[in-house]
């Protein structure tokens, strides 16, 4: 029969440009109405319930007397959901798709309730009142998470267990077996972090295709940071430590994120994807004869997205149904009654909607906690609200960053029941959500006012009781699957995320969970991408209950460029089947790249053996374009700069080390400036340009055109527009180079923005878009789409990269007592002009030597004493002396020597222009000062080691003048300066 709303049109809806008679009053719901006399010409979102509904309540009380099992309930109800849409929605989609007034990208048809989503505006929707097929027109509202500030950090607790976990009675069906084993859990939530170590092994995605996991477009993430914490609650555990933060930590997560409007992300799942993840949850691998894939209980820390009358009851009625237990967090509006949030409003039983509010460590109602009644118009006995309390103050879980957090809020109140459901469900798994919950329900703990309140509602959750209470009504738990030998995979793990050609490297932690010591067990792999790869390796050992280890597969070699989903897969522990299987499988993905790796090693010279105190050369053969240095390291991230080239030393070692080669390429990227006859304009849009990260890179500068003086803000944000970094600058008129050294991870759609202070220059033709780096950066177009065709304000960017494969580890083994004796050489001078010979003489100053090996750095030795040499071509060249020394032992002794053209005509001491100068610092780590004590006009350039101008600092009588090295990689400059058609130069260190 169709439902009729009946209101009166004056208290509701007035439209100066429509009349209210155009609408069908009786289908369109009050919030619709008020949305459009308030906003009559914005499109509106909007929910098209169909008339022709599957009894879902009717069926789901029939397969009951029938006794059908879960699955086959599920196979009936999910074909007869799906037959009633395909046979009823077809004609309203070819009507919608034809007419003014939709946005066609915005219609969507939901089977599970028989609605259709669409964007329209007033008119439309006036006409579609009509439409004798439609039950309800609504709002769609926006959905929103009920806690969206992250916690206070917290540290992880080796071995611990939470106290809320102990408060609801968790550990005590823990005691009996019962962890969740085999059991799932849906959270509709803003995503979660896959690689925390608390969640990364509970993801359903390691057992089955991630499609059939996530109902996400992309990969799985956290756009937040909420749905990690909520998920931490439900089933967290870092395996490795022990640290048991969630009720069920043996169950399996699926994610059903969505874009909440209250989150600072952006997930391609808009409004809708709160509905479509719900849906998703009755057929999630598409195959309605299949039921293993859908969830146990689907948790929801949000709310919005309904109204009391609405046909997303529909949907929850769908799920409950199908044996899915549906959960709500009951919001944090209170303390004022009728504070409950919508869709847990929603009463159609004693448990759906089943709310959940916040109780403190004390058992206390928590301020925030929304209370009963339901505003919606319910009968007395269901208006109570909510169902039953939680703990939900001061709660440790997962958060983004792979770390920890204290949080509070309803939003892990409701986790906590999601995971007692778990618990139940691994005990009683023929019991459908609707018993488990009622379960929670009437053997909840009574707090506050006997009996059930608006506070409390049936009082405090008790797993065990509702254990007990379960078995009290006849039925029988099954026992927990156990096994004499049974492991568990932890992680799996790489050093990179990017190789090159050659091996992979892959760390397997497992840990032993049975009775017995584990002594053997096999390690399948599974390799897809570029290649196809099965394999299985034998592992040995002698491993003890409840401790874990670590294997490194080292079979994996000379694998073709691309990318690699490696799925690690533990068997046979003890040579056993493996009863409790479903947490020894893990999926881990990396890249591999058509590139080698950065050559590294020792030289030959210590072959005999390295003595205390020595220096070792390190070398590099790699080929080497003209903008690449190798640069050496003592950590493999980070760590001090040992040296730069293909051939350094090491600083005298007493004991064993390990130093690690990178290769750095440095590149310009952008419009390099405004061309002539552009044209350009300045303004102070709040954008700038968007770009993509293939590797991380350093963006070290960028150039700026600015008409007056003054500060600006320069920010970096990510795909979601979170803030990364920013920069305060000071810039003067004309051309500026800014340094920045914004470190930029990889990554997709970065922009970098003008945000605040003074007009910049930006060009408005000419654009060659996208501005590419191969295999490092894209800078694709201006970062706001309504001007793409402006190229907004930074030109000609400097960036540093790293080798995109990392760095190479040089292990030098101290395997002497014996002391090496110092090794010394002098030059004749340390910077060569080429237009002078580009002589340099050599003298030895090593005693006790059987032996000499002279390296010039541009690929010629000499083994004479003192040796001379010419050099030909400009560059920075370190001069490596090796002796054998008498005592048996290497070692070495290293100079840098400068080789540059002449960079003046005409060249005059300083004082010969009775001109008094200084530069200092000298060395320096950032800039230098020149003052002098004349304000004749003066022209200053920069240039580095091999020649090549870096600076153009404009004439200034200034008599103090600040040169800024900082953006610059340590090495040799030259500051040459012009006074009165006189030109000198001054050499400056750059550490």
């Amino acid at each position: 029969m169709r439902i009729r709303i009946f209101i009166f049109i004056a208290l509701y809806f007035s439209l100066s440009n429509l009349k209210a008679q155009s609408f069908n009053q009786t289908i369109i719901e009050p919030t619709l109405l008020a949305t459009l006399e308030a906003e009559p010409k914005t499109m509106q979102t909007v929910l098209l319930l169909l008339e022709d509904q599957v009894d879902v309540l009717g069926m789901k009380q029939n397969m009951k007397r029938e006794k059908l099992d879960l699955h086959q309930r599920r196979v009936r109800l999910v074909q007869a959901l799906e037959a009633k849409a395909a046979s009823t929605q077809a004609p309203l989609l070819a009507r919608l798709g034809k007419m003014e007034g939709i946005a066609p990208e915005s219609i969507e048809a939901f089977w599970a309730g028989n609605f259709i989503q669409v964007t329209a505006n007033a008119a439309a929707i006036a006409k579609m009142s009509y439409w004798e097929e439609l039950e309800l027109i609504e709002l769609m509202l926006e959905p929103e998470l009920l806690d969206n500030e992250a916690g206070e950090w917290a540290a992880p607790v080796p071995n611990g267990v939470e106290p809320g976990l102990r408060a609801i009675n968790a550990h005590r069906l823990w005691r009996l077996g019962y962890t969740g084993y085999g059991t799932k859990a849906l959270i509709v939530d803003s995503g979660q972090d896959l690689e925390h170590p608390a969640l990364k092994t509970n993801f359903w995605g390691q057992n089955v295709p991630i499609n059939q996991a996530w109902s996400g477009s992309r990969a799985p993430e956290d756009c937040d940071y909420h749905g990690t914490s909520v998920s931490g609650v439900v089933m967290g555990i870092d395996r490795v430590t022990n640290d048991t933060i969630g009720v069920a930590p043996n169950a399996k997560w699926l994610g059903g994120p969505f874009n909440p409007s209250n989150a600072n992300c952006t997930l391609d799942q808009p409004v809708r994807g709160s509905f479509s993840s719900l849906q998703w949850a009755l057929n999630p691998d598409g195959n309605s004869s299949t039921t293993d894939d859908i969830p146990d209980v689907v948790n929801n820390s949000w709310g919005g997205g309904s109204s009391c009358d609405s046909g997303f009851r529909n949907l929850l009625n769908s799920l409950e149904a199908a044996g899915i237990a549906v959960l709500w967090s009951a919001g944090n509006a209170g303390p004022e009654p009728t504070t409950i949030t919508a869709p847990s409003n929603i009463a159609t039983s004693l448990v759906n909607s089943f709310a959940v509010g916040s109780v403190d460590a004390n058992n206390a109602i928590a301020g925030f906690s929304s209370r009963g009644p339901s505003n919606c118009n319910v009968p007395d006995a269901l208006a109570i609200k909510p169902e039953i309390v939680a703990p939900g103050v001061s709660i440790r879980t997962t958060s983004n960053e792979l770390g920890y957090t204290f949080i509070q809020g309803t939003s892990f109140s409701s986790p906590h029941a999601a995971g007692a459901v778990l618990l139940l469900k691994e005990a009683f798994p023929a019991i459908d959500g609707e018993d488990l919950l009622m379960a929670l329900y009437r053997s909840a703990r009574d707090l506050g006012a006997e009996g059930e309140d608006n506070l409390y509602g049936n009082g405090m959750l008790d797993v065990f009781a509702a254990y007990n209470f379960i078995i009290d009504q006849g039925a029988t738990p099954t026992p927990p699957i156990s096994a004499d030998n049974d492991a568990i995979l932890v992680d799996v793990s790489t050093e990179r995320e990017i190789y090159c050609r050659g091996s992979v490297d892959i760390d397997i932690t497992f840990e032993n969970a049975g009775q017995a010591d584990l002594t053997s067990l096999g390690i399948n792999y599974f390799l897809t991408g570029g290649a196809n790869r099965v394999d299985q390796v034998d592992w040995t050992g002698q491993l003890r209950r409840d401790e874990t280890t670590t294997y490194t597969l080292t079979d994996i070699n000379d694998l073709p460029a691309g990318e690699y989903d490696l799925i690690i897969e533990i068997v046979s522990p003890n040579g056993s089947s493996d009863e409790r299987d479903l947490n020894n499988r893990v999926r881990h993905t990396f890249e591999v790249i058509d590139l080698p790796p950065v050559d590294g090693g020792i030289s030959a010279v210590y072959a005999n053996g390295i003595c205390r105190d020595a220096e070792v050369m390190l070398e590099s053969n790699v080929s080497l374009e003209e903008n690449q240095s190798v640069q050496w390291y003592d950590a493999p991230e980070g760590g001090d700069l040992i040296g730069i080239g293909n051939k350094v030393l090491t600083p005298p070692l007493e004991n064993n080390a390990t130093f690690y080669a990178d290769i750095i390429t440095e590149n310009k990227v952008g419009k390099t400036g405004p061309e002539e006859g552009e044209n350009t304009s300045f303004s102070l849009d709040e954008g700038g340009l968007r770009f993509s990260a293939l590797q991380p890179f350093t963006l070290k500068t960028v150039k700026v055109f600015a008409e007056q003086r003054g500060g600006r803000i320069i920010k970096l944000l990510d795909q979601d527009d979170n803030q990364i970094t920013q920069k305060v600058v000071s810039i003067n008129p004309g051309e500026s180079v800014i340094e920045l050294d914004f470190d930029i991870p990889r990554g997709e759609d970065y922009r970098l923005v003008l945000s605040a202070g003074r007009p910049l220059m930006h060009s408005r033709n000419r654009l060659r878009f996208p501005y590419t780096i191969e295999n490092t950066v894209v800078i694709r177009s201006a970062a706001d789409p309504t001007t793409t065709i402006r190229y907004l304000y930074f030109y000609d960017w400097a960036i540093e990269a790293n080798h995109p494969c990392g760095r190479t580890a040089v292990d030098v083994a101290v395997s002497s007592t014996s002391s090496a004796a110092p090794v010394s050489f002098a030059a004749s001078t340390d910077t060569v002009i080429l237009s002078q010979g580009g002589i340099v003489d050599f003298t030895n100053q090593t005693n006790d030597f059987s032996d000499l090996q002279w390296d010039f750095g541009d690929g010629t030795t000499s083994t004479d004493a003192n040796p001379s040499h010419v050099y030909a071509a400009i560059g920075t060249y370190n001069v490596i002396l090796t002796a054998n020394t008498n005592n048996g032992c290497v070692n070495s002794a290293i100079q840098s020597i400068v080789v540059i053209d002449s960079l003046t005509t005409s060249t005059q001491s300083i004082a010969a222009l009775n001109y008094d100068i200084s530069i200092y610092p000298n060395p320096t780590n950032a800039a230098v000062t020149i003052e002098r004590s004349h304000t004749d006009n003066m022209q200053l350039q920069v240039f580095d080691a091999l020649g090549r101008r870096v600076q153009v600092i404009p004439a200034t009588r200034d008599t103090r003048i600040e040169v800024d090295l900082s953006a610059y990689t340590a090495g040799i400059y030259y500051v040459w300066m012009e006074v009165d058609g006189k030109t000198f130069v001054e050499r400056v260190v750059k550490e």
